[in-house]
């Protein structure tokens, strides 16, 4: 018996290379632009590589996000107080989305066109559109363990968190090792 305890790390998070992290900050800043362009205002987006098995959270708007090039599915978790608070300021309010726990129908389709044109950013990455391919889904299940990217977003006055939750094999390619496991 050790005298310590061995941490849980996710099979997507011990999966990640040097390479998939510089192609991941190219596309984090790629969806960035994407997304401010769209939105008429400068959005700055921060990750964070999460080492720890996931929890579902209780307060998410869900975008599946499918990886065309693989057989896998990506998942995207969103604060619906940030949408709520984004379509509030796009639409000419203050930006208040306090207490928002769900999403109109109005709000789920803006998310996803924020989504696509985030999604439109990351594809202009090489690596991401060649090995990943990702695309819009309606619905997807969790995948299992996954490496979570905790995201940090600021569109103005605007500021959320979101959570993307991508599976090992996505991870892999992205280094172009087998997709094995």
């Amino acid at each position: 018996m050790l005298p310590f305890d061995l941490p849980a790390v996710s099979r997507g998070f011990a999966a990640l290379s040097a390479a998939a992290r510089a192609d991941g900050e190219r596309a984090l800043a790629a969806a960035a632009a994407s997304l401010s362009a769209i939105a008429g205002r400068e959005v700055r987006l921060r990750a964070r590589a999460c080492p720890g098995a996931t929890w579902p959270r209780a307060a998410a708007a869900r975008l599946g996000v499918e990886l065309c090039a693989l057989p896998a599915a990506a998942l995207l978790e969103v604060e619906p107080r940030l949408v709520v608070a984004l379509v509030d300021a796009l639409a000419g309010g203050p930006g208040d989305g306090a207490g928002a726990t769900a999403l109109t129908p109005v709000e789920a389709s803006a998310l996803e066109v924020l989504a696509l044109a985030a999604l439109d950013g990351a594809c202009s990455v090489a690596t991401i559109e060649d090995r990943l391919a990702p695309r819009l889904a309606r619905g997807a299940a969790e995948p299992g363990s996954a490496l979570a990217i905790e995201l940090d977003v600021d569109a103005g006055p605007v500021r959320g968190r979101a959570r993307l939750l991508v599976p090992a094999a996505a991870v892999r390619a992205l280094d172009g090792r087998e997709l094995s496991g």
